[in-house]
């Protein structure tokens, strides 16, 4: 199955997610513009699904969206979504997704639990863009939400999503594809620092930046705070990690 072509560029989007408790970064990446992971897990949910559309948010722990990647969508769909108030109506409202349980919803089993009235005003929304159905999937790491996946089937694509297809497989299988995505891979780090070596916010920010090498000028001015306080982040980070030094600190970050 061919991989569908997908727009080489977009604008960054203005999104006013503010009511719906949200924010995004100003800049939207592109297929093209996307870590490996994403390109990959994009390219995957399309082509196994025949969909010529899927969206991807990143959330961060509070579910604030912090980055936006798209496959295949127009610039105008978000703006018009957030901006005109759209999600207030639609089954598969992103903040209701990310509190839930659920893995993988699919839009038309969430509309028996939504109301005739904002049914028939989300389908006004999807009819404008051509959607005919959507499914999601949520990707978790431990047991917080880090992502979400909107895959959307159009009028221009020949082949519905199925009803009785096993989707947790899939999402486990995406899932594991994006682990070693930025996003993922921050997360995963962070858990280990906070709750195995009890590290501050302020050192597990200041064992980022060692990480990516920079001198105790530097991590001063990126953080605002003196040279004797980062010396005392520093000296504070390898007595908890049990490391001899700044770079083993690096190397250990780097393995992780």
């Amino acid at each position: 199955m061919g991989r569908r072509k997908i727009p080489e560029r977009q604008k960054p989007l203005n999104l006013d997610m503010s009511p719906v408790g949200m924010t995004v970064m100003t800049a939207t990446h592109t297929h093209e513009a996307c870590h490996p992971c994403t390109q990959a897990t994009l390219a995957f949910g399309c082509d196994l699904l025949q969909a010529s559309s899927a969206i991807l948010f990143w959330v961060d722990s509070a579910h604030f969206v912090q980055t936006i990647e798209l496959a295949g969508t127009e610039a105008d769909l978000l703006p018009e979504y957030f901006n005109n108030g759209f999600y207030t109506y639609d089954p598969l409202n992103i903040r209701k997704v990310l509190n839930g349980s659920n893995n993988v919803l699919m839009l038309e089993q969430e509309r028996n639990h939504n109301s005739h009235d904002h049914n028939q005003i989300h389908d006004t929304f999807l009819q404008r863009h051509g959607i005919v159905d959507e499914i999601n999937f949520l990707f978790r790491n431990e047991n917080d939400a880090v992502a979400l996946l909107s895959v959307m089937n159009r009028q221009i694509d020949l082949t519905p999503f199925p009803t009785d297809f096993q989707w947790e497989p899939l999402r486990r299988y995406m899932e594991f594809t994006l682990q070693q995505h930025p996003q993922m891979r921050a997360r995963r780090i962070y858990r280990i620092l906070k709750e195995k070596f009890h590290l501050t916010n302020k050192e597990v920010e200041v064992v980022f930046l060692l990480e990516k090498g920079a001198s105790n000028w530097e991590i001063s001015e990126i953080m605002h705070i003196g040279i004797s306080t980062v010396k005392t982040h520093i000296v504070n980070i390898l007595n908890k990690t049990g490391v001899g030094s700044r770079a083993a600190a690096a190397a250990y970050m780097r393995s992780l």
